[in-house]
């Protein structure tokens, strides 16, 4: 693996629970870099968010063909409220940033925020 690689490989909508989206995905970094999660509103306004669930990611290892070592690749962020984050920010966007380095991964607009609510109501 030559370059910092990234999926966000499925992103779920819980209205039963708190309104929550979940976004479950991995990323390598040659260097094995551990990067911290980051959410901010509007392009400035960080948000808080819950512990990363960290996992094992075989699947991407073989694909990459590298070994992981220590390293958790696989990740779950929970973005709790989403809904009074719509309404709060036009935008949300998720960095991942180690050092003054920060990687924008995904990002949503208030409109895909406010589907998911359409969705749910359905």
């Amino acid at each position: 693996m030559e370059n910092f690689c990234f999926s966000i490989d499925e992103e779920r909508y819980d209205d039963r629970h708190g309104h929550v989206l979940s976004l479950d995905g991995w990323y390598a970094h040659p260097e094995r870099k551990v990067y911290e999660f980051e959410l901010l509103g509007d392009g400035y306004d960080t948000v808080e968010l819950p512990q990363i669930q960290r996992r094992e990611r075989p699947d991407v290892a073989q694909a990459l063909g590298c070994e992981f070592g220590d390293f958790l690749p696989g990740f779950t962020v929970r973005i709790p409220e989403v809904l009074k984050l719509a309404e709060k920010y036009q935008s949300l966007e998720l960095f991942l940033r180690h050092d003054e380095e920060r990687i924008s991964i995904w990002a949503v607009s208030y409109t895909h925020l406010r589907a998911h609510e359409t969705r749910g109501n359905l």
